[in-house]
């Protein structure tokens, strides 16, 4: 596999553009920390962006009201 150059952006990031969610459609995503608080949100956010979400949690009883 060839080596690929580090990609480096020193520039502003625009936090006002959302982010195209089409393109996780399909996708498999892992989220550590996932069973509550901003974990809990982007897994949800995920899901409803179809994708497939594996959920990693130290205690499994958060998931439970998931």
């Amino acid at each position: 596999m060839p080596k690929l150059e580090q990609y480096v952006y020193t520039g502003a990031v625009d936090n006002t553009v959302l982010p195209d969610k089409s393109q996780l459609k399909g996708k498999s995503v892992i989220v550590t920390g996932g069973a509550n608080g901003i974990g809990e949100a982007l897994v949800r956010s995920l899901v409803a962006s179809e994708a497939f979400v594996t959920i990693h949690v130290v205690a499994i009883d958060f998931l439970s009201a998931m």
